[in-house]
């Protein structure tokens, strides 16, 4: 069996020798130069927390499926539910998509209050 040997792409000669040898440049600090850059951590933090409140704002619209459904089925369990809307509505407020979170908060405290006579009436 042959060896395959990989060449080199774009005219870049093989690496030779230890990579921890004086005067080398570290494999971190190679892959860290090609790799572009996307403005810092406050940009990346900013970008996930925006991402994730968006991701509750649409979590709280599958809630109000099941406080539905549980609104029928078992009213107890669907207050819980409607809390639990409540509190992603309230995180999918600092997302984007401020209107449908303000929606979603609006119905979850509603179902949340009828759940919760139903539940008293049983």
């Amino acid at each position: 069996m042959s060896e395959s040997k990989q060449t080199p792409s774009l005219g870049q000669t093989p690496r030779v020798g230890s990579p921890f040898a004086p005067g080398s440049e570290s494999l971190v600090s190679s892959v860290m130069a090609a790799q572009p850059s996307w403005g810092g951590a406050d940009q990346f933090a900013a970008g996930v927390r925006g991402e994730t409140a968006a991701a509750a704002g649409a979590a709280a619209w599958m809630l109000v499926v099941f406080s539905v459904a549980g609104w029928g089925w078992f009213p107890q369990g669907s207050v819980v539910i409607a809390a639990l809307g409540i509190a992603m509505s309230v995180w999918g407020l600092a997302s984007r998509r401020r209107k449908s979170a303000a929606a979603t908060l609006v119905i979850h405290i509603a179902l949340g209050a009828a759940c919760y006579f139903k539940a008293l009436s049983m």
